[in-house]
């Protein structure tokens, strides 16, 4: 007995949160699924459930199973947001809530659980979903518990690393590229290593999306039968959901034709955003902090939001770790570092001014220390070579009651025609009087890199960057007051 279990959500409540691609990546995935005549039931969730909806179908799905039944192999796939944090990720269903996590999402330890109980032969598990590639083993240490006491056989292909956003057009890259090596395979059984070596090799030059694989088995656990028929029929899937239909070429096996300059040049130009599409991509990010508001129920009512939209870099922030950042990291940013001449002293050796002395006769002792000025440039900051509407945001957390601190963030950025840099920082203040303090600035600026190419990508990050601020200030809070959660 073989069973799946097939999740996409596309909508979510939080406005701009939407993903489109998520419902073609189900539709093909499940198409592709049910053709390959191997798996007996199959859930599909593709409604865009609330999280309580979603569970109880799943629930009621794996309880007509135990393990007299011998599932041999159960297969899981999941396409949407994802969210993890030091031991846990979750897969976020359409009804996500920032304040309830826990409510509006599914664990992956919840998750676990349920198959362990199952006691599938061999468990896989395909997650198209940003910062999925949480390891099971963390260095040396349990994360939570180790892979081979919670499953028999495994196969988990996590479409980035815990640490990195997912990207998508019509359809996400990672499920794609699971779709191409189907496609590219030859007829016969396929193997879930060969699936994960065909991703592995597909995405090794894309430095921003780095698929994570966590493998238990023999290697010869086999996927299914590829046949010309199937290949086919997921092939004409393609054509029927791509917008542009010969962009699926590239991903037909029985296609003859051999990728020609043109082709090749025509692909890779669409990762290239135009001066428009990044000037968009600044406005919109400017509404993301204009439309924010604390989400975290514990300081919401604790703190008030305020947001400025910088021409200028303020005074209390040093710029210098981001020069020297793009000094060191010249990728065609359109950004260059700011200099300054520093004097400094050097002793050198020079000639003594009294050539006739006795020692010096005797051709010792011809030199004397000296000390001299010198002048070198000093990396001060950086400067952006591109017009923009704006240089910096800055956001601000402003306590209501007088035994709180002052905590604020500042989102730098600089980009080239494909990427875009956001440096942030946040830290406290230390106050001078009840009117006057000082940003407290230790230069512990953060880089991430990350596809200026649409506006998902950019769209998590600034998503995270609120939720980091949020749980750092609700952290420090507990800690000083020493609750395991606040008191309303």
């Amino acid at each position: 007995m073989n069973i799946a279990i097939l999740i996409g959500v596309d909508s979510y409540n939080i406005p701009g949160n939407d993903l489109p691609g998520c419902v073609n990546d189900v539709s093909l995935m499940y198409e592709l699924i049910k053709n390959l005549n191997k798996f007996e039931d199959i859930l599909l969730i593709n409604k865009n459930e609330s999280t309580k909806t979603t569970k109880d179908k799943i629930i009621k799905f794996l309880e007509k199973y135990n393990e007299q039944d011998s599932i041999e192999d159960f297969f899981f796939y999941f396409t949407g947001h994802g969210q993890c944090d030091e031991d846990e990720f979750y897969y976020l269903l359409s009804d996500f809530s920032f304040s309830e996590l826990k409510q509006t999402s599914l664990e992956n330890s919840e998750l676990d659980n349920w198959i362990r109980n199952l006691n599938p032969k061999t468990t896989i598990k395909v997650v198209d979903a940003c910062y999925s590639g949480m390891p099971y083993i963390k260095g040396l240490n349990l994360v939570k518990y180790p892979t081979c006491k919670q499953f028999n056989n495994c196969y988990f292909m996590y479409s980035s690393q815990s640490n990195q956003t997912s990207a998508q057009s019509d359809i996400s890259f990672f499920t794609a590229s699971f779709l191409k090596c189907i496609l590219n395979s030859k007829n016969g059984n396929l193997r879930y290593k060969e699936i994960i070596d065909y991703i592995s090799d597909d995405f090794k030059k894309n430095k921003y999306q780095i698929p994570y694989f966590v493998c238990q088995g023999k290697y010869t656990e086999v996927f299914g039968n590829i046949t010309t028929e199937l290949k086919s029929n997921l092939s004409n899937q393609f054509n029927l959901i791509l917008k542009n239909p010969q962009d699926s070429k590239e991903l037909d096996s029985t296609s003859e034709n051999k990728p020609i300059l043109l082709d090749l040049i025509k692909r890779d130009a669409k990762k290239y955003c135009s001066e428009d599409e990044m000037m968009d991509n600044l406005l919109n990010i400017k509404k993301l902090f204009e439309e924010y508001t604390i989400n975290n129920a514990e300081i919401k009512d604790i703190f008030e939001y305020e947001y400025k939209i910088l021409s200028d870099y303020p005074d209390d922030i040093d710029l210098a770790p981001i020069g020297n950042w793009i000094n060191d990291n010249n990728n065609n940013f359109f950004s260059q570092p700011t200099y300054k001449k520093e004097s400094y002293k050097e002793t050198i050796k020079v000639k003594k001014t009294d050539p006739y002395s006795i020692l010096s006769s005797l051709g010792r002792n011809l030199y004397e220390d000296k000390e001299v000025t010198k002048y070198r440039n000093v990396i001060t900051g950086f400067e952006l070579t591109q017009d923009v509407p704006y240089n910096c945001v800055k956001i601000s957390y402003i306590p209501k009651y007088e035994n709180l601190k002052y905590y604020s963030t500042f989102i730098l950025f600089t980009f080239s025609k494909t990427d875009i840099v956001f440096f942030t920082y946040t830290s406290d203040y230390k106050e001078l009087n009840w009117q006057k303090r000082i940003f407290n600035n230790d230069n512990n600026w953060k880089p991430s890199t990350m596809s200026a190419k649409g506006f998902n990508n950019i769209q998590t990050f600034i998503n995270k960057v609120f939720k980091s601020i949020e749980d750092m200030i609700t952290t420090e809070l507990k800690t000083k007051f020493g609750l395991s959660t606040l008191d309303n």
